[in-house]
Formats: structure tokens, sequence, C-alpha cells
């Protein structure tokens, strides 16, 4: 196992004139991007890796107009989980993987997609460099594709941010029970939250399942926890190998016929419109064939 131990920057700022006396905790947690709140200030100044014109200060300490507020990466050793991955798109700030089926984004595990990444990524050469990638959002565990990933501080914000303005287009592939109408639109809300969802028929075969099968490409509005299986089971349409959502279950075995097909965002450097897209692997494609094969051999052997 890899492990990494050194000392990044995070994120830097610099006081500007004090109107009023304030502390160095709840000064930081006011304008430092990655501190959301005075108490997880109070915390990392504790922990030594919020500092004050490079030294270690109470939390109580008195800002003044010309302080330099440094926050470091947390130093702790992280194991690197040697998976290989594809890599589609990598520079100094970010990245696209895709994310293999059967593995979590992240989580307190070592077979990790974010415990792989500096198997596959390059280390960034800028000043804001993390510690270790990270990535802005998530896939589910059974769900494969492009996974967006953050390799600098400021990228991490800036992507993260695109994300909650909805500003990142998001597009996926999957195999559905039935066949669906040509276009459609679903805007159940999810836990008491919007969502909604897109999805255009690319076509269907027979199937002995389900009597028909039908892939699809699906447009992701809202991001909310499992949308594109709770959508799709909720109009009698579940995703093929959906052992979760689906009333009466899927075929299983051949793992979940979900893929992000497509990623487009704004670079967080060059403000660039970066877009990656990729086909569904192999399986989707032999899927259909399969299928539709064994209704016709069905239908020979009942003549």
């Amino acid at each position: 196992m890899i492990t990494t131990t050194n000392k990044i920057i995070k994120e830097e700022h610099t006081v500007g004139v004090i109107v009023l006396p304030m502390r160095f905790d709840q000064y930081a947690a006011l304008h430092l991007e990655n501190i959301p709140t005075k108490k997880s200030a109070y915390k990392l100044i504790k922990k030594g890796v919020l500092l004050l014109n490079g030294n270690h200060v109470s939390p109580e300490h008195r800002i003044v107009e010309g302080d330099c507020l440094s926050l470091f990466e947390h130093l702790v050793k992280k194991p690197v989980f040697n998976l290989k991955l594809t890599v589609h798109h990598e520079d100094e700030v970010c990245a696209v993987i895709e994310k293999l089926p059967g593995f979590p984004v992240m989580g307190n595990f070592y077979k990790t997609i974010e415990n792989a990444l500096p198997f596959n990524l390059k280390e960034s050469q800028e000043r804001d460099k993390l510690l270790y990638p990270k990535p802005v959002h998530r896939l589910d565990s059974p769900t494969g594709g492009l996974l967006l990933i953050a390799k600098t501080a400021s990228a991490l914000s800036a992507l993260s941010h695109q994300f909650q303005m909805r500003k990142v287009k998001k597009q996926y592939s999957a195999i559905v029970s039935g066949k669906v109408p040509l276009h459609g639109e679903i805007k159940t809300p999810i836990e008491g939250r919007d969502a909604h969802t897109v999805y255009q028929r690319i076509d269907y075969v027979n199937s002995l399942h389900t009597e028909w099968i039908s892939i699809i490409k699906i447009d992701l509005l809202t991001g909310r926890t499992h949308q594109i299986r709770k959508h799709m089971a909720s109009i009698g349409h579940p995703v093929i190998g959906d052992e979760m959502y689906a009333i009466n279950g899927t075929f299983r075995g051949k793992g979940l016929f979900l893929w992000s097909t497509l990623l487009e965002f704004k670079h967080p450097k060059t403000d660039d419109v970066i877009c990656i897209t990729i086909s569904p692997p192999p399986k989707f494609s032999n899927y259909m064939k399969r299928e539709e094969k064994r209704w016709k051999r069905n239908e020979k052997s009942e003549k």
C-alpha cells in the first residue's frame, strides 16, 4: 500500500480591513470556503491544520488586518487501492475517469474509487493541490461510467458549485423492462424534493422475461439519490438488474444496466466547456441481442 504525507495548502486568505474585533475561528468560518461553521473552524485550529501567519494560535485569538489564514490538508495516511481505471480527461486541476461497477465511490472502505485515484492520476503541480484527488459527485455502487474528479481545492469548490447550481449536464444509458414511450418525462418528487428525469427510447426488443426491454438515454436535470432507478421503477419500467426498486425483481446475475455516458461542465480554471462522452460497455448491446435471439428461438419451437 502507498501512503502520502506531504503538507499541502488547501486554502489561504489574507485579512482585509477589520471593522469589528473578531475571533480567529469566527473569521475563518465566514471567509474560508472550505470551513462551513465556527465549530468546524475551532476543531481544525485545535488539530493544527488551520494556522494564522504560519503559527498555531488559539481559536479565541483576535484577527487583525494583514493576518494570513492557511488551511492545510488534514494529514492522514491513506491507503491507495491499485485498481486500474480508464482516464478520459486529465489536467492539473481536474479529471474525468470511468467508474467500474461494484465499487463505491467513497466511504469508510479500502476498495473505493476514491482510494484508487492516486494510482491512476498524476499528482497536480498547482499550489492548492489536494492531498488526494477527490470525486465531486457520486454514482451508485452498481452503476458504472463517467465520474468527475477535482485535483485542487479551488477546482473542488468551483465544480461542486456547478453541481449545486445544476450547471453540469449528465446523461446515462440504461436498459429497462418493458416497451417505453419514444420520449418521456418524470417529475415525481423524491423524499419531498423536486426530481426531474427526461428519457428517450433508442431501441427495443422482445424478451422472454417481460415481453419487451428497451434501451434508453436519460438526462438528469436534478441529482437525487437513486433518482433514475426510483423514477423508472415508479412508471413500471425498472432498470434491468435493479434488485432494490423493481417490485418483482429483474434479471439477476448480469449487474445493473445503468451507465453514466456524458458529462459536460465548465473547466474550473479556464472556463472552457468540457464535454466527455462514452458508449455503454458491450454488455448492453450483447444483452439486447441475446434477449431477441432467445425470443425468436422460443417462437420457432412453439410453431
